[in-house]
């Protein structure tokens, strides 16, 4: 673009001086990088989007003149909490912080570093905490893990925290984890008893609102997870960030608790032999909360969701630039003839 500028320059003619001004200043800006990259057009405005949706480390490189983005990032989500014991009911597990907003990217061929969070594993202890998500500097915390049952163990901190374990025995049920201010919410506490049957999970915390404390829906029934947040930068309107349900006994008044809207995965449950479910991949969506009976019948923690990170600039319009140049062009040929 900058030879072609100074080469037109050269000519000296006022015609041409118009068309310089206006060709240079459109945009020259290019992003390159994403797992996928394509357009869309919201109203009269047109965006190129690129998705990072591959966990681990990428680039994302700017070139030509710097660009404003408007930016989507969703940590992993954390795991269910597990326990192969006896009257073991875990919590969900906390939603991936999610983080939005716009930003001015300078120019950097070399490229930012975009990191996509992995889920937290689950298993049958208190469920892994997801791994962060970040982009040029700006980073969305992993979702907390839940805690496990039997011993009512607390959820864990995270963008979104992680439900409270159930508590057989004890004197009380599991805290829920704390929410990473502006980007998540808490997670709900587990319930106690002296009852095998009653002593739910809660459910993980999202993005959009706290995980419920066990015995919310039913007098024993798991916590769900919290919502996550409605996001439309990819062309389509999709909740991110939804907690994962605590664990129960069975259905009814002590069924498991559902996942959060945005890939939050449900809570299982023992009666039915129910598994918890995985949180999705690419929303941050926190893991249902497992269950034990003994050493051989249990279902760990369920997985947590990958995050992701999007971002999209708009696309620079160059028709009203040729028509303004046309127009000059014939504006001046008719002076030149009178």
């Amino acid at each position: 673009m900058k030879a072609r500028c100074s080469g037109m320059m050269a000519q000296g003619s006022i015609a041409v001086t118009i068309i310089v001004l206006l060709i240079c200043g459109i945009s020259s800006a290019a992003i390159i990088g994403g797992d996928e990259v394509y357009k869309i057009t919201v109203g009269d405005t047109k965006y190129q989007v690129h998705k990072f949706t591959s966990i681990g480390e990428s680039t994302l490189a700017v070139t030509g003149s710097s660009v404003d983005v408007e930016y989507l990032i969703v940590g992993g989500g954390g795991a269910g909490g597990g326990r192969a014991w006896v009257a073991s009911h875990c919590g969900g597990g906390g939603a991936g912080g999610m983080v939005v907003g716009s930003t001015t990217l300078a120019v950097n061929v070399d490229g930012y570093t975009v990191v996509v969070g992995d889920g937290g594993t689950g298993g049958v202890l208190d469920g892994d905490n997801g791994d962060n998500s970040s982009a040029f500097g700006i980073i969305a915390i992993g979702g907390g893990g839940g805690g496990r049952g039997y011993d009512a163990h607390d959820g864990a901190d995270g963008g979104s925290g992680g439900g409270g374990g159930g508590g057989y025995n004890q004197a009380s049920g599991g805290d829920g984890g704390g929410g990473e201010p502006g980007q998540g919410s808490g997670g709900g506490a587990g319930l106690a008893s002296s009852s095998a049957d009653q002593t739910p999970g809660g459910g993980g915390g999202g993005a959009g609102g706290d995980g419920e404390d066990a015995g919310t829906d039913g007098v024993f029934a798991g916590g769900d997870g919290g919502n996550g947040l409605m996001s439309a930068i990819t062309g389509e309107e999709l909740y991110y960030a939804g907690g994962g349900g605590g664990a129960a006994y069975s259905t009814g008044s002590r069924a498991a608790g559902t996942g959060g809207l945005g890939g939050g995965g449900n809570g299982g449950n023992y009666l039915n032999s129910v598994a918890p479910i995985a949180g999705l991949p690419n929303t941050g969506g926190g893991g249902g909360g497992g269950w034990g009976h003994n050493s051989s019948t249990y279902e760990p923690g369920a997985d947590g969701g990958s995050g992701i990170v999007v971002i999209r600039y708009v696309i620079p319009e160059p028709a009203s630039a040729v028509l303004l140049v046309i127009a000059s062009l014939g504006l001046i040929a008719r002076r030149r003839r009178q």
